[in-house]
């Protein structure tokens, strides 16, 4: 899994280790040894996994926005809440995201031409529908899959987390308690249930749901029902400023006026 700090604080003295010598991982970017091996030997595309990173928390945060878990356990990166290493739904999702993040951001880089390893991808083997023509440069996926495993796999393999490495190992065996046609390379498998995020609880990451935004209106996971957890909410009225009535005058501005408007915010208790 990716755990980098912001993007933008990323540099190539990140790749050092923490231990003497060198030799060790590197906390502040939750790296395990052979993740920092890695990262010398890769140095060009260091950058484009950060900000791989930064794109699967962004990600994260924007499909689970109206969800009693909000993406909240990757708010302390790169250190992870123990929801993240027990096997949950959530950790699955996550890792998942993440392997998507780093492939799509390194095939971009190689299409872009900024790593010396890889370059664009060929054409598909299927020809195109129609008349047209597979032409430009492809997303090399295949490298950006390939560097996203290794350094996934450097994670499992560096001993840096051992909790990590029981809770990677343990989906092996999970096949054996079910038919083997119950799982597809589409399936998310996970092995621990997941905590309900109502209230506050550091023993599994849960920050709770006090003070969350709700729909009083809505009868889906935002629905203050849902998302308050039966605690009910509190409903207060803001002032909302915003740009409005905006006309396009040549050339070449743009001229708004300022409207008020008051809305019913609602909370969870």
């Amino acid at each position: 899994m990716l755990r980098h700090a912001p993007y933008s604080t990323w540099r190539p003295s990140s790749c050092r280790g923490g231990g003497g010598g060198g030799g060790g991982g590197s906390p502040r970017w939750g790296m395990t040894p052979r993740q920092v091996s890695l990262c010398r030997s890769t140095l060009e595309a260091m950058p484009h996994l950060a900000k791989a990173a930064q794109l699967a928390v962004t990600t994260c945060r924007q499909v689970f926005a109206d969800r009693r878990w909000n993406c909240s356990s990757l708010e302390a990166l790169p250190r992870l809440s123990p929801d993240l290493y027990a096997g949950t739904r959530e950790q699955a999702f996550v890792y998942a995201l993440s392997a998507a993040a780093a492939t799509y951001s390194v095939a971009r880089a190689c299409a872009q031409g900024a790593l010396p390893h890889c370059s664009c991808a060929g054409p598909p083997r299927d020809p195109p529908n129609g008349n047209f023509k597979w032409g430009g440069c492809g997303d090399n996926v295949r490298y950006g899959a390939l560097l996203a495993r290794q350094f996934a796999d450097a994670a499992e393999r560096g001993g840096g987390v051992q909790r990590d490495d029981a809770v990677q190992a343990a989906p092996s065996a999970a096949p054996s308690a079910a038919s083997p046609r119950s799982f597809s390379h589409d399936d998310l498998i996970f092995l621990t249930k997941s905590p309900d995020y109502c209230l506050p609880d550091p023993r599994t990451g849960s920050l709770g749901t006090r003070g969350r935004s709700c729909n009083a209106s809505s009868n889906g996971f935002d629905s203050c029902q849902d998302m308050c957890c039966g605690r009910g909410f509190r409903t207060v009225t803001v002032e909302k400023v915003e740009r409005c009535q905006c006309k396009y005058y040549w050339c070449c501005y743009v001229r708004c006026k300022t409207c008020t408007s008051w809305v019913d915010i609602h909370e969870c208790l």
